[in-house]
């Protein structure tokens, strides 16, 4: 595993090289494109200056049949416009006009080179003093083939010297490139690896460092934030659970000084410090499991919540009769679906009722209904309604509202991981009196675990 992340690296100067030659080799592609656009445009312009040379001193009036159609081994033809682009003459080896084209030379052509490549035979204007254009086109195969010969050797030539050079570059720059970029990514890595548990305000800094970087170490510094207050929850914990333990230990060790002196003890203490030792350690366990493991989904089940909480009310309707209070269920129809851990859900609905049970007054009563998608169980008493700043602060780890009460102080808390687990939701809601409202999502009866 370890080796298999090791070469799941990649190294960055790799990736910056292959970028780099990447460009490189893009650069010398444009470069030779370059002197192909070169060499057609010093052909056109060596044809203009020809054609200039050959019709100087002519004009419309002249006798254009003196004009040369012959230059070495180079044809040459011509034809005529006045200035509204009619044609006027042409010359006789010519079967038709040759192209008005009296702004070949522009900055249009320039701008967009690759309209007007030229082929074996140029065609370019002559500008005549009354105002008239030639059009004069001639063969320049010879001439192409020297040029492109001697573009080609210098653009060799170009490369030969740049190829080497360019490598030499690369190898020397990305290594200063990297330690460049990576020098302050260094530093923020160097203040890390001395962040510990005990650097509860220590982040790693992000002065410096390229923009592309902060999403990450933004993400680490919050990521960092979460644990730090997770390790300082753990912390508070741990010092609570000590707490709590410590009472019932200390009420055992003296039982057990009281039995080793005089033989006797109340045995019936003993055994109720035992129980809520027991209870304590069990309530832990269960709220560990639920708060850093997910409710796996073969665990989850279709469970009829009706006949669920049929069952606690069974279980603990006794309880309730010892303390001469009700309870009673209120449920609109037969049944109620969601999809969840039906051990998880007991473990919910038990804590619940056995929080109403040591903490409320009067009859309890639970209500079950539909409401949007969602299954609403209320549990409501006759004791006094929580203020609103008190409600959410129950739920957590040891919080009892009164401290002599029996009961750890961890059953809500239990109840609500559980509940979020499992994609819902447990609150105090403002009624008369004390009321716990649980939201879970609801399910379709024949199992289908879609929420409606």
């Amino acid at each position: 595993m370890k080796n298999h992340t090791r070469n799941s690296h990649y190294h960055l100067n790799r990736r910056i090289s292959i970028a780099l030659i990447v460009m490189v080799v893009v650069s010398f592609v444009i470069i030779a494109y370059s002197f192909f656009l070169n060499t057609d445009g010093i052909r056109r312009v060596v044809a203009f200056f020809e054609a200039r040379i050959l019709t100087a001193g002519y004009t419309a009036d002249s006798e254009l049949e003196q004009l040369p159609i012959r230059l070495g081994n180079k044809n040459i033809a011509y034809t005529l416009y006045d200035t509204d682009g009619k044609v006027l003459w042409m010359s006789e080896n010519l079967h038709r006009p040759l192209r008005y084209r009296p702004f070949i030379m522009n900055r249009s052509w320039l701008q967009r080179p690759g309209k007007y490549f030229s082929g074996k035979v140029l065609v370019v204007p002559a500008y005549l003093a009354d105002g008239t254009t030639m059009m004069v086109a001639k063969e320049d195969l010879q001439q192409r083939e020297i040029l492109q010969r001697v573009m080609l050797e210098r653009l060799f030539n170009s490369l030969l010297l740049l190829i080497p050079l360019s490598l030499i570059a690369l190898a020397t720059l990305i290594p200063l490139l990297l330690l460049w970029i990576l020098k302050p990514v260094r530093a923020a890595a160097r203040v890390a690896e001395t962040i510990t548990p005990s650097d509860k305000e220590k982040r790693i800094p992000d002065a410096g460092l390229p923009r592309e970087i902060m999403p990450l170490v933004e993400a680490a510094n919050q990521a960092l934030e979460r644990l730090m207050h997770a390790v300082q929850r753990e912390k508070v914990f741990v010092a609570d659970a000590a707490h709590e333990l410590r009472t019932p230990l200390t009420i055992l060790d003296l039982h057990i000084q009281e039995l080793q002196n005089t033989g006797q003890t109340d045995i019936a203490a003993m055994l109720r410090q035992r129980d809520q030792m027991r209870l304590l350690v069990e309530q832990l366990l269960s709220l560990a499991r639920h708060e850093h493991q997910q409710t796996a989904l073969h665990d989850q089940r279709l469970i009829d919540m009706a006949d669920l909480i049929q069952e606690c009310i069974e279980d603990t309707a006794p309880l309730f009769a010892s303390q001469q209070r009700q309870i009673t269920f209120d449920c609109q129809t037969e049944t109620y679906y969601c999809v969840a851990e039906y051990s998880a859900m007991m473990e919910v609905v038990t804590n619940v009722l056995s929080n109403a049970l040591h903490h409320g007054k009067g009859e309890t009563e639970i209500r079950l209904t539909q409401q949007n998608g969602s299954l609403v169980i209320e549990i409501q008493d006759a004791g006094t309604s929580l203020p609103v700043a008190l409600a959410d602060s129950m739920f957590s780890r040891f919080k009892k509202q009164y401290s002599n009460t029996p009961g750890t102080g961890l059953g809500l808390a239990i109840a609500r991981q559980i509940v979020r687990n499992n994609g819902g939701e447990i609150s105090f809601v403002e009624r008369a009196s004390t009321c716990l409202q649980i939201r879970l999502p609801a399910a379709l009866a024949a199992g289908n675990p879609n929420v409606i």
